[in-house]
């Protein structure tokens, strides 16, 4: 083997050590250089918890679950859960959700009175994490055990 290529195998091996290395101290994830954070913690908690968008029928002030995929389209509303997990664990977090969920339900409102969904007027949009118990039957249907409010949106 040439000294050429042997220095360039040798740069190879120690540009994905150096970024291998900088992904652990920092704790980000940069491929392929990932310390895969997912699989590095083991998660004990007996409860399941997500974000969850609810809207408020204007007219009959009934709950619209539907309503936060829609003001959240063309992102899913589990995605869009998840992204404000991230905003909340942020300092200032709390007060940059209370201003995404109150665009989101001004845009909501937008696509509403465009056509693009048939969904009612909404008097507001609330962000509820649900939780579930993890020690009784697992039922997709089965309604949260609790539910709490976390921020509430209304139109001016």
């Amino acid at each position: 083997m040439s000294t050429r290529r042997l220095l360039v195998a040798h740069g190879m091996i120690l540009a994905l050590l150096a970024g291998g290395l900088y992904d652990i101290a920092t704790g980000r994830e940069h491929w392929p250089f990932s310390p895969y954070a997912m699989f590095a913690d083991v998660n004990l908690s007996r409860t399941a918890a997500k974000l969850v968008l609810i809207g408020i029928d204007e007219g009959s002030g009934l709950e619209v679950p539907r309503a936060g995929a829609w003001a959240a389209h063309p992102l899913s509303a589990g995605r869009l859960g998840v992204a404000l997990e991230l905003q909340l664990a942020e300092p200032q977090g709390a007060q940059r959700v209370a201003l995404i969920v109150t665009q989101l339900l001004t845009r909501y409102e937008q696509m509403r009175l465009q056509g693009r969904h048939a969904g009612p007027r909404l008097a507001s949009l609330r962000l509820y994490r649900l939780e579930w118990d993890l020690d009784a039957a697992v039922d997709r249907a089965r309604p949260a055990d609790r539910r709490t409010l976390i921020v509430e949106a209304r139109l001016p």
